[in-house]
């Protein structure tokens, strides 16, 4: 028998210095709205906090829904986003450095 206990969405919000001047407040409030829950809070279905950097500084302000990076969140469309990120497979280390490797030769 298949499992379909669903997995907790854990969703952190980069809340670093450049992120910060982006607007993670205003993904913060959209995500209070939507699931009633603030920075540190959790319930059955969510798991909610700020966090350091994520990494695409360039590109924030920036979450991680389940280790899946949302880059230039935006507080119209976040909710559906982060649904979406919740539902896609994690990406493996290899895959993070590729992206990574990929992010870097566009910058350069």
């Amino acid at each position: 028998m298949k499992n379909t206990t669903p997995k907790q969405v854990v969703i952190r919000v980069c809340n670093d210095p450049t992120c910060a001047k982006k607007g993670p407040e205003s993904i913060m409030r959209k995500i209070k709205q939507a699931f009633g829950l603030e920075n540190t809070q959790k319930n059955a279905d969510y798991d909610l906090e700020y966090c350091g950097c994520l990494g695409n500084c360039d590109f924030g302000p920036n979450l991680s829904v389940n280790d899946n990076i949302i880059q230039r969140a935006n507080p119209d469309t976040i909710i559906g986003e982060i649904a979406k990120a919740a539902e896609a497979i994690p990406p493996t280390p290899e895959e993070k450095m590729a992206n990574l490797d990929k992010v870097l030769d566009d910058l350069i």
